[in-house]
């Protein structure tokens, strides 16, 4: 009686019985041509397109153009002829720790600059700490494209 209202219960929410009912698509998607390790920038050149078999939900999972991997760094071992998880690689640092970098604020048109030691490495978009160089005080603020750091509105 118990299995009979589990198996009513999976119906009921539409869920798949087996895994025969995962549906399996065809997709080229980008490979190493060679093992990159952690920390290397992954170039065009080291990167093929090769078809592979995979259930449709884990496809979102995966990185599916190569355009998508130029420049990115990898964040652990890539296999060669193995398909690229998307959590597996990161942007590239635009600030690296211990580098000098210009800090700014900006709020109601005014704005300060300074000059200050990145405690931490980042990518654009990331938040940092950053010592100041002239306080020796230490402030978070967000990597932008130039390699500065912006610490308004944080």
């Amino acid at each position: 009686m118990r299995a009979f209202v589990v198996l009513a219960f999976v119906c009921l929410l539409g869920l798949p019985i087996s895994g025969a009912d995962a549906q399996v698509v065809r997709r080229m998607m980008p490979v190493p041509t060679l093992t990159i390790y952690p920390g290397d920038t992954i170039r065009a050149g080291s990167v093929v397109e090769k078809r592979f078999r995979l259930r449709s939900r884990t496809v979102p999972s995966y990185v599916m153009r190569r355009s998508d991997l130029e420049g990115k760094v990898a964040r652990r071992t890539l296999m060669a002829g193995r398909p690229i998880p998307r959590n597996a690689v990161r942007d590239s640092n635009a600030v690296v720790e211990g580098s000098q970098v210009t800090i700014t604020y900006s709020a109601h048109g005014l704005v300060i600059t300074g000059l200050g030691k990145a405690i931490q490495s980042g990518a654009v978009g990331e938040i940092i700490s950053v010592q100041n160089v002239d306080s020796g005080r230490v402030i978070r603020g967000t990597v932008r494209e130039d390699g500065s750091v912006d610490v308004g509105g944080l």
